[in-house]
């Protein structure tokens, strides 16, 4: 709370990569505002936020971007 936006009933609002209002703040499952918050949509969603930290970190720390940011 106060960290990432939720919505009234304090779910996590997320997009459709599993992404938060905060940048490479990732949420799955039955806190977020994902529908028919089951046990199997809860697992597919954990992977898919897991690929996209993955790809969000490798973006971010990739070294063309470091060596670019140091010229």
């Amino acid at each position: 709370k106060g960290t990432v936006d939720l919505t009234s009933r304090g779910e996590v609002i997320v997009d459709d990569h599993g992404a938060t209002s905060l940048e490479g703040v990732f949420a799955a499952g039955d806190c977020t505002t994902v529908p028919y918050k089951q046990i199997v949509i809860a697992m597919g969603d954990g992977a898919k936020a897991s690929l996209a930290a993955f790809d969000y970190l490798i973006r971010a720390t990739a070294p063309e971007k470091r060596e670019a940011e140091a010229a």
